[in-house]
């Protein structure tokens, strides 16, 4: 599969850095999260974005090549001492990961596109990614989801710890992931 594009059904997913693409994507992350409770401390979504949006690559997925209906983004690095989400990824709890790994984050789909494998084909393409980037392990977290968890570890991730809180500066119950890309059995993602 190539890591930048990729079908499912009547989804086209695309790797993007174009401004205007993100904005949308950013818009969707902030109407997703508001209709799950979540309440982004800027009044519009680039005001919410964060300077690692720049940095990162970003995946989109198009319902009939038309509206977003998905979007997730990947950071690569080096080391600890840089990363996103740092009320998340916590440096002094990942000293167990190897480097150079990738921080899979801001996995968002439209309530109504739910359920079509979108999450599953974004993890995989952004994994594909890391991979040909020469990433060792893959971060993510999760708000506390039975099915996500249960779906991502059916993947081979690993629980490294638990948050109390986590989503855009609220109290949500959270785990912080890894996956061991050496050993990443891509038939189950």
């Amino acid at each position: 599969m190539q890591s930048g594009r990729a079908r499912i059904g009547d989804y086209c997913i695309e790797e993007t850095s174009d401004f205007i693409v993100l904005k949308q994507a950013f818009e969707l992350r902030l109407t997703t999260w508001k209709t799950e409770g979540y309440q982004p401390e800027g009044s519009t979504a680039v005001e919410w974005s964060d300077d690692w949006d720049k940095r990162a690559r970003h995946w989109i997925a198009r319902a009939g090549n038309e509206r977003i209906v998905a979007a997730a983004r990947m950071t690569f690095h080096e080391s600890l001492s840089n990363l996103p989400d740092r009320i998340t990824f916590i440096p002094e709890r990942l000293g167990g990961c190897v480097l150079p790994f990738v921080i899979l984050s801001r996995l968002v789909v439209s309530p109504d596109h739910r359920r079509h494998g979108l999450c599953k084909l974004l993890d995989r393409i952004r994994i594909d990614a890391a991979i040909e980037m020469g990433a060792k392990t893959a971060l993510g977290s999760v708000r506390q989801n039975l099915l996500r968890e249960a779906m991502l570890r059916k993947g081979g991730w690993k629980d490294v710890y638990e948050l109390g809180h986590s989503m855009l500066g609220q109290h949500v119950p959270c785990v912080v992931l890894a996956l061991d890309l050496a050993n990443v059995n891509r038939g189950l993602l």
